[in-house]
């Protein structure tokens, strides 16, 4: 179980961040949301424009 939480961990900030500053794009969310069944799923655009999101609360 703690694997799991190690897990969920990483790809939720590899969600909200992406190498060289650019975002995720909306297909990346939209998995992210799919997969957020018992947390509170965000998402919101970056100053640059590019769309980020996150699954937290689990």
């Amino acid at each position: 179980m703690k694997i799991f939480g190690l897990v969920l961990g990483l790809f939720i900030s590899a969600c909200t961040y992406s190498p060289g500053g650019s975002g995720v794009n909306s297909q990346d969310c939209s998995q992210v949301q799919r997969e957020c069944v018992r947390g509170v799923y965000s998402e919101w655009f970056q100053k640059n424009g590019d769309l980020a999101c996150t699954c937290s609360g689990t």
